[in-house]
Parts: structure tokens; C-alpha cells; sequence
């Protein structure tokens, strides 16, 4: 049964597919001119009275979040049938998905997705926004697997009431800071725990605690020593200090914020997720990216896939003029000095020449469609 909203349009975005479905609404794939967002929808009659204020607070917060290291809002808003927000497409799962797939993580990986967190933590926090529920299902994966936290229905910033019942425990137990498991109240240090407890989890192929009920894995972390990832593995013996000072038992103890939990990572190796999501790189070669987790395409190969298949169709056709007794290049009077030199490399050449130049057509053709290249490189598109 196709979904009502497939083909409709939402504030000037083309609904063109269905991402994921869950009780309380769906997650749409849509389009405007050369732009991609990931629509949330939510349906009041589905939702608690709190549920809906969360929603629409999360819409609040995120629009007041402009960070390449934070998943974008370019709008929200309600109709009589639905809440939405307009997110940044991102379009390479989650990390989550990343460690079912491979297990763990390098290292230097670890570090790299780490310090992206941090970083965009830096800029929540600025905001007088606590995140939450930092873990690997929200932190998600650009096409070019750069990760941007995410999902802030858990969030809350400083100047909003409180909205969960005394006793209720907001989290995933996995990530979860000791006060926030006792109801003492969560502020950005809680999440400064959960960075250290994913760090864990991504070099570990596992969270640090683990139980049979969350209420188990829960007491762990306020009552169980903070597990050193040097003990699976002598190498990660450079985490030891980050993860065993993130996940202090006592807040006061951790970094006071994420620019101090940054400075835990100080000389440490660092390195992007390889491949991207739609379309594995040959040679293993990573996409490129920046810094600042802003697009930096390359025209260079544009410009080199075009002047290939120029000179590869002049080859070409000189070669096959000269088969029917004409010489085309000799009538170009600026080269006829040098002719008689290039003649035997275009002979020889002519069909390694044609086949690269086809190879980088592809590529950049496959860039335009996916994001990205067969080599890793990007495709400039406009700008969000």
C-alpha cells in the first residue's frame, strides 16, 4: 500500500520516499530542485501530550543549531494531520549500523567519530541544550560516512520546563551517566559520559557494561569499575586515560565541558570512516573531506575527465581518418612540426587513452547520481 504522503508536498519539499516507519508517525525521503532533507513526520492523535511537546521542542532546539558537526533542521512546522521537521539528509545509516557490520572500530577511527561528537556537543551545549541520549543509533553518517549527532527528542534545554514524571529515566541504559540513572538531574557532563561510554563501545565491539535487564547494566555504571579497553586489547592503551576520565563516576570529576573532554584526544591518530554508504570507493581510497565537516568537493577530476576524453576523441578520430587515407592532424598547421614525435605515441596510446578517459567519464557520471565517485571523490553540487 502506497504511503498518503509519498508525491505530496511539505513546505515546498517533494515527499519521494519512505525512509522508516515507526508508531507515532514515519520518516520521508523528499527533495527540493537539488536538495535532499529527511521530512519526520509525527501524528498528534498518536502521540502523548508529552510526546508532541517534545517534538515540538526538539524542533525548537534544532533550529536554533547551526554546526557542521549537527545534523541540520531547514524547517518545521504542523498541519491538522501532522507534526514535521525538515532534517539534513544524510543518507549513510547511523554508526550503529557500522559496528553491527564490522564489530569495532580502529583506533583512530574511534578517535575521529569522537572528536566529531565533541564537537558538535560544543555547539549544543553553547546553546544551554543537554543532548540526552548521546549513543551510536544518533549519531548518524553522511554519504561520504561523516558522522553529525542527531535525534534531540530527549533533549532539553535550560529554560524549558520539565516535562517527565518524577521517577521516569530518560537514556539508553548502554550510555547512560550514573545521575542520570538516579534522578539527580543530567547536565552536559551526562553526555560527556556517554561519549566515553560509545568510545568504548566503538574500539570494544561492545558497550562497557552488560547485563540481563537495563536495570542490571544501569547499577553497573554507577557501581562498577570503569572498564579499561587496554584489558581486550594492549593497543587501545592510548583510551585508557579518555574513556576512564569521561566516564568518571562523579561528574565533578569529568571534563567540565566538551572542549575540555577535546583536549583528552591531544596527539592522538585520527581517521575518517572509510567507503561511503551508496557506493564503496575502488582501491580503497576514503572520500574526501574537511575540518570542518564541510563539503570540500574536487573539480580537478571534472576538469581531467573532460580533457581526457578530449584528447582521447582527437586520438581517436586521427586514427580513424588516417584508415581512410586522410591525415587530420597533419592539417592542423600549429603541431605539423611536432607530428612526426607524437605519432607513434598516439598509435600506441590511442586505446589506454580512450579507456581512462572513459573510466573518469563514469566516475564523475556516477558522482553526479550518488554523491560521490568511484574513486571517493565528490561531486559540487549547490550548496545547502
Amino acid at each position: 500500500m502506497t504511503d498518503p504522503l509519498v508525491g505530496t508536498i511539505v513546505d515546498e519539499w517533494k515527499i519521494t520516499g519512505v525512509l522508516g516507519e515507526g508508531a507515532m508517525g514515519a520518516v520521508y525521503r523528499a527533495q527540493k530542485g537539488r536538495r535532499f532533507a529527511a521530512i519526520k513526520v509525527a501524528h498528534p492523535n498518536k502521540l502523548s501530550t508529552d510526546s508532541l511537546e517534545r517534538f515540538r521542542r526538539e524542533a525548537q532546539i534544532l533550529m536554533t543549531i547551526d554546526d557542521p558537526y549537527v545534523v541540520r533542521c531547514f524547517a518545521a512546522g504542523e498541519s491538522p494531520d501532522f507534526v514535521y521537521l525538515a532534517l539534513e539528509y544524510m543518507g549513510g545509516g547511523s554508526l550503529q549500523d557500522v559496528l553491527d557490520k564490522q564489530g569495532r572500530l580502529d583506533l583512530p577511527q574511534a578517535v575521529g567519530v569522537a572528536r566529531r561528537v565533541l564537537r558538535g556537543l560544543a555547539a549544543v551545549h553553547a546553546q544551554g541544550v543537554v543532548h540526552r541520549d548521546v549513543k551510536p543509533d544518533n549519531v548518524l553518517l553522511d554519504r561520504r560516512r561523516r558522522p553529525k549527532l542527531a535525534d534531540f527528542s530527549m533533549a532539553r534545554h535550560k529554560d524549558h520546563r520539565k516535562i517527565t514524571a518524577t521517577g521516569t529515566i530518560l537514556g539508553t541504559a548502554d550510555y547512560m551517566s550514573p545521575e542520570q540513572f538516579s534522578g539527580k538531574g543530567a547536565d552536559l557532563r551526562a553526555d560527556l559520559y556517554a561519549v566515553g561510554a560509545m568510545l568504548y563501545h566503538m574500539v570494544a565491539g561492545k558497550p562497557p557494561y552488560q547485563g540481563r535487564s537495563s536495570l542490571s547494566v544501569l547499577k553497573q555504571h554507577r557501581d562498577s569499575e570503569i572498564p579499561d579497553p587496554a584489558a581486550l586489547d594492549p593497543n587501545l592503551k592510548l583510551l585508557t586515560k579518555p574513556i576512564k576520565t569521561l566516564m568518571a563516576k562523579s561528574a565533578d570529576e569529568r571534563p567540565q565541558d566538551a572542549m575540555a573532554a577535546l583536549a583528552l584526544f591531544e596527539g592522538l591518530p585520527e581517521a575518517p570512516l572509510t567507503g561511503t554508504a551508496e557506493l564503496t570507493p575502488l582501491f580503497g581510497l576514503a572520500p574526501l573531506s574537511d575540518e570542518e565537516g564541510g563539503s570540500r568537493p574536487s573539480r580537478l577530476l571534472d576538469l581531467l575527465a573532460f580533457l581526457s576524453l578530449a584528447l582521447a576523441g582527437t586520438a581517436c578520430a586521427d586514427v580513424a581518418a588516417r584508415a581512410r587515407g586522410r591525415d587530420l592532424l597533419g592539417e592542423v598547421e600549429a603541431i605539423s612540426e611536432w607530428l612526426p614525435r607524437l605519432r607513434p605515441h598516439i598509435d600506441q596510446g590511442w586505446p589506454v587513452a580512450l579507456g581512462v578517459a572513459l573510466f573518469l567519464l563514469v566516475d564523475r557520471l556516477v558522482a553526479r547520481r550518488r554523491g560521490v565517485g568511484l574513486l571517493g571523490t565528490p561531486f559540487r553540487g549547490r550548496s545547502e
